[in-house]
C-alpha cells in the first residue's frame, strides 16, 4: 500500500477481505487488518481533507445518504460487539433490532425491524458493515472496531466519516461558503428533514470533538 489514503478511499483492500470472510473456512486475518487500521489512523487528518478537496467529481447525495439512528453507539461499537458475539454469520433487520434492543421489554416485530434497519444502515454507511442479499455482516473494519481503544475508535470513526459521501459533499460545498441545510437536503420532505437533522448534528459533533483536527470552521458553516 504505497499511499494509505488512496487505498482507504478506494476500499479495495476492505472489499477483498469482506468477500473472503463470507466463506466459513476463511481464517480472518485479524492482525493484518489491525495493521491496516493502524496505518489509517496514523495518517494525519490533513491528508484526508486534502484528498477530498482534490476530487474532481461532485457526487449527488440522495435521501438514503442522510442516514438515521436513535443512538450513535448502537450504530457503531454496540452493534459491532453484539454481532461479533453472534459469530458474524449474517443477520436480517429483525435479528439486529432484537440484539440491540435487549432490555427485556417486548416489542412488535415492526419495531425491531425498523430499529435494526436504521442502525445497521448507518453502520454500513460508515464502513462497519456490508450487505449481501439483504443480510448484513460485519466488515473487516467492523470486526476489529470494538476491540480498539476509545481513542483509536474515535480516530478511525473520524476517518470513516470523512469517507462517507454525505460528509464529502458537505466538505466540498463548504469551500464555497455557508451551507443552508434545508436547501442542501432538498430531496427530503420537511418532516424527514426535521427528523434527520439531529442525526446530521450528531455526526458533525463527532468531527467537532476530534483532538487531531479543528473542524469548527467547517461545522459552523453548516446551518441546520
Amino acid at each position: 500500500m504505497d499511499d494509505i489514503v488512496v487505498e482507504f478511499y478506494s476500499g479495495k483492500y476492505e472489499e477483498k477481505i469482506n468477500n473472503k470472510s463470507l466463506y466459513y473456512t476463511y481464517n480472518f486475518p485479524e492482525q493484518e487488518v489491525r495493521r491496516y487500521v493502524e496505518k489509517i489512523i496514523s495518517e494525519p487528518i490533513d491528508r484526508y481533507i486534502a484528498y477530498i478537496k482534490s476530487l474532481k467529481e461532485r457526487e449527488q447525495i440522495t435521501a438514503k445518504d442522510v442516514f438515521q439512528f436513535s443512538d450513535m453507539s448502537h450504530a457503531t461499537v454496540v452493534i459491532c460487539e453484539k454481532v461479533k458475539a453472534h459469530n458474524n454469520l449474517g443477520m436480517k433487520y429483525i435479528d439486529i433490532g432484537k440484539i440491540l434492543l435487549d432490555d427485556g421489554e417486548m416489542r412488535k416485530d415492526g419495531a425491531y425491524i425498523k430499529y435494526g434497519e436504521n442502525h445497521v444502515k448507518a453502520a454500513e454507511a460508515m464502513g462497519l458493515f456490508f450487505e449481501l442479499s439483504r443480510t448484513y455482516f460485519l466488515s473487516c473494519l467492523g470486526y476489529v472496531y470494538c476491540d480498539l481503544s476509545d481513542i483509536d475508535r474515535h480516530k478511525l470513526l473520524t476517518r470513516l466519516l470523512l469517507r462517507n459521501r454525505l460528509i464529502i459533499r458537505l466538505l466540498q460545498a463548504s469551500e464555497n461558503g455557508n451551507i443552508n441545510g434545508r436547501e442542501f437536503f432538498y430531496m427530503l420532505s420537511d418532516s424527514t428533514y426535521l427528523r434527520r437533522r439531529s442525526n446530521v448534528k450528531a455526526i458533525l459533533n463527532i468531527l467537532e470533538t476530534s483532538k487531531e483536527y479543528d473542524f469548527n470552521d467547517f461545522v459552523n458553516k453548516i446551518i441546520l
